[in-house]
């Protein structure tokens, strides 16, 4: 069941951010934000593929752990701590490139900014928690993690429909 919850996590993460691309471009014909919104969706790029190699730790981890005689437990052990440790990393920088995005779709004018705050204060809440320390068990993560997902899809609503 974890691999058919992390294979959906991946697709849907994956369609987040090929829409968030998509957001870019049309919203980069302002120059002046051209550059945060870039490296926003950079950062985008590198936290999802970070957080993908969390995800292939907790499961190599899981294989480990299910060795006979409980001979892999300490290299279960290694993989999920690595896990962890990617896993904090990745998020702030996924957050990171939400925050860059939403405070350039503010500051350009060509988009809702009331969603384009909300998008900047999950994005930032998203840094804080991992910064924090055991992010997994930060309760303050439901806001970016929900909220971001919200404002994602109706950014996505929006952008569609302005077609």
């Amino acid at each position: 069941m974890a691999k058919i919850s992390f294979l959906i996590l991946d697709v849907g993460l994956l369609m987040s951010v090929i829409g968030f691309r998509y957001f870019i471009v049309g919203m980069n014909s302002n120059d002046s934000v051209s550059n945060y919104s870039s490296i926003g969706g950079m950062l985008l790029i590198i936290g999802i593929s970070v957080v993908l190699g969390e995800q292939f730790l907790y499961g190599a981890a899981a294989e480990a752990a299910a060795m006979p005689g409980g001979a892999g437990m300490g290299t279960a052990a290694a993989m999920w701590a690595g896990g962890q440790a990617l896993g904090a990393g990745g998020t702030a920088v996924l957050f990171a490139g939400y925050a860059l995005i939403g405070i350039a779709a503010f500051l350009s004018g060509a988009f809702n900014k009331i969603l384009a705050i909300l998008l900047a204060i999950a994005g930032i809440i998203g840094i804080a928690g991992p910064v924090s320390g055991n992010y997994t068990e930060v309760a303050i993560m439901i806001i970016p993690y929900l909220g971001g997902a919200i404002i994602t899809l109706l950014i996505g609503i929006l952008t569609l429909r302005s077609e």
